[in-house]
């Protein structure tokens, strides 16, 4: 025990805090970019800029875990023995039925979607990057967000909302489960072969350098336990004998890392394979930034799941991650939309 938390807790939150800090801050040392997954998701869909290296970032963002779930893992809830330690990387399947229903899932999903296109950021983007580089607008939001999600993950272990949790989530089971794992893995097929297409020598070592990045960053999550929406509820759930404060350990390394290694590459004028950083250029505290984070806040709080870790889930393990994933690129379409209409956007300013 360490600090009256379980020394297995421990070393998984800090080796997956260090594993996330490692490829954020070498995606910030080679090409001076911020991971911020919603972002790099919504480009996906959108065919933004930037598509070619955040497409092989998040091929290698998953890559890990379907390693792990297709060759080292009999079932999602396997344990693995890493010494004498103990590593459950995704939740079970009951874990994942009895967590919120289907209203739940698509619930969350959409605040989660909306959300992070309003509060431009999530978890990665704020918390990860944001919070390390010491900016006043992911400080605010990150504060923003874990309040909502405290509140709603509260509420719901309360019995609050029975409409988001009764019943549960009936997963799709049997063949159709495994027509699903196959649907997805095509999916993937497809997504490989678009980040692998290089159309110049530099792209393609940027591609490179940008799996790298990615897969060191989607380890970190699996490790961490931030895959398992048990966990990151138990973190926001403020009951007592249920708080689970493994996440506590992950955020701190990732920030304390970061905050050192961030600080030392900006100190450079440039950064090792780019002409420039790229930073958020936004300042400003504004009412978009707080509503977005304290919607992002509350799908983080009903489901557990932000985008890396839902991608991650999508990809390996659960059809319930597959509607929310729809539920959340609705949610971000909404919010793209909104932002859009000069109307809906002046008022949340």
């Amino acid at each position: 025990m360490i600090f009256g938390v379980p020394t297995s807790d421990v070393v998984q939150g800090v080796s997956g805090g260090l594993l996330i800090a490692a490829g954020s801050s070498l995606n910030m040392l080679l090409y001076g970019r911020i991971s911020g997954l919603s972002g790099m998701l919504e480009t996906m869909v959108t065919q933004g800029k930037g598509f070619d290296w955040k497409a092989a970032f998040l091929a290698g963002l998953i890559a890990p875990a379907w390693v792990v779930r297709m060759f080292l893992l009999r079932s999602p809830d396997q344990v693995v023995q890493v010494g004498d330690f103990q590593f459950q990387f995704f939740d079970s399947p009951s874990q994942i039925t009895n967590n919120v229903n289907t209203l739940g899932w698509i619930a969350s999903g959409l605040l989660v979607g909306i959300g992070t296109k309003l509060g431009n950021g999530c978890t990665s983007g704020h918390g990860v990057c944001g919070l390390p580089r010491l900016s006043k607008r992911s400080i605010v939001a990150v504060l923003t967000f874990c309040a909502t999600g405290f509140v709603a993950a509260t509420a719901l272990a309360k019995g609050y909302a029975p409409f988001l949790t009764e019943g549960g989530h009936p997963l799709l089971g049997g063949e159709a489960e495994g027509m699903y794992q196959k649907g997805v893995l095509a999916f993937l097929a497809l997504c490989a072969v678009v980040a692998a297409g290089g159309r110049s020598p530099a792209l393609t070592k940027e591609r490179i350098d940008s799996f790298a990045s990615g897969a060191m960053f989607g380890t970190g999550l699996l490790v961490s336990g931030m895959c398992r929406p048990s966990r990151v509820k138990g973190f926001l759930t403020l009951i007592p004998g249920q708080f689970d404060p493994l996440l506590m350990f992950v955020l701190g390394t990732v920030v304390c890392v970061n905050l050192a290694t961030f600080t030392q590459i900006l100190r450079n004028t440039k950064p090792l394979n780019a002409l420039a950083f790229e930073l958020p250029t936004l300042k400003d505290v504004d009412g978009r930034l707080m509503l977005g984070a304290a919607l992002f806040g509350l799908g983080w709080g009903v489901g557990g799941i932000c985008p890396g870790p839902g991608m991650i889930g999508f990809f390996n393990y659960s059809s319930a991650l597959g509607l929310w994933m729809a539920a959340m690129l609705a949610g971000n379409y909404i919010g793209r939309q909104a932002v859009a209409a000069p109307a809906v956007s002046a008022k949340i300013h």
